[in-house]
C-alpha cells in the first residue's frame, strides 16, 4: 500500500500537499466506515451459504440472497479502488513536481 510521505514544500506545492493530505484523511475515515459494512454484508453472505450447505436454506434461494448481499461490498470496494487510484496519481504528480523543483 502506498502511504503519504513528507514532501518538502515549495510555494507552489504547499497548497497541493495540504489538499492531498486532507483528501487522504477523508478517504481513510470513509474507508473505515465502509469496511464495517463490508464485513457485515460478507458475514451475512457466509451465514446464508452455511445455511444452504446444511439444508436450512433452499440452494436456489441462497444463491440469489448471496448475490444480493455481495453486491454492496463489491460496489464499495470498487469505489475505494478508484479513490485510492486517484490519490496515488495525485501523490505521484506532486512527487514529480518536487523532483523537478529540486533539479532546477
Amino acid at each position: 500500500m502506498f502511504t503519504l510521505v513528507q514532501i518538502p514544500s515549495s510555494r507552489s506545492s504547499a497548497a497541493d500537499s495540504a489538499s492531498l493530505m486532507a483528501d487522504y484523511l477523508a478517504f481513510d475515515r470513509q474507508r473505515s466506515s465502509r469496511r464495517q459494512y463490508m464485513k457485515a454484508f460478507g458475514g451475512m453472505a457466509v451465514v446464508v451459504l452455511l445455511g444452504a450447505l446444511f439444508n436450512r436454506v433452499p440452494a436456489n434461494e441462497a444463491v440469489i440472497v448471496v448475490g444480493l448481499l455481495v453486491a454492496p461490498p463489491l460496489m464499495m470496494a470498487a469505489v475505494e479502488a478508484v479513490q485510492r487510484y486517484r490519490l496515488v496519481r495525485r501523490l505521484n504528480r506532486l512527487r514529480a513536481e518536487v523532483r523537478e523543483v529540486k533539479k532546477s
